[in-house]
């Protein structure tokens, strides 16, 4: 079995698990080993990599598709039809918001903290507002959350709490 073939049977594995995969903190590990799975093919690697920073499972099931069809693993040229949206667990999504808060939390307390030149000088507040998901959820949690109105999507990623 050729390097390539091993891969992409790996492949094959990991998006049967990440299609059948609840626990949102086994998913990281599974897109990790996708990643690493990918590299190992022909794809190209810049639409592998917004694949993987988006966890795209579409995007990836349509990559893999093409892989062990022969295609040459190229972006899509023409949008791929989008799946009807899964229900998404309601602890999930509190436990997502909760992650993002305490995240914008620290992003924001970090900001608010650089020394300047001089370091008499404080209490500057932060002027960040949005921050990228967390990886620990994939994209459809934070879309659901978007679509109850809990966050803002600020475009390439980047969401805020709606106030």
């Amino acid at each position: 079995m050729a390097k390539n073939d091993e891969a992409l049977a790996a492949l094959g594995t990991i998006v049967a698990e990440l299609t059948d995969s609840q626990d949102a903190s086994d998913t990281g590990r599974l897109w990790g080993a996708a990643h690493k799975a990918l590299l190992k093919t022909d794809a190209d690697k810049k639409y592998t990599a917004q694949i993987i920073m988006h966890r795209d499972l579409e995007a990836l099931i349509a990559l893999v598709g093409e892989l062990t069809g022969g295609g040459t693993g190229e972006a899509p040229s023409t949008p791929q039809p989008t799946t009807p949206a899964q229900e998404i667990e309601p602890a999930s999504l509190k436990a997502a918001m909760k992650i993002f808060r305490k995240r914008l939390k620290l992003t924001r307390l970090d900001d608010e903290s650089r020394i300047n030149v001089n370091p008499l000088t404080s209490g500057r507040g932060s002027s960040i507002v949005a921050i990228q998901a967390p990886y620990e959820f994939p994209k459809p949690v934070w879309q659901e959350l978007v679509r109850q109105g809990k966050l803002k999507d600020a475009g390439r990623g980047f969401y805020e709490l709606v106030e």
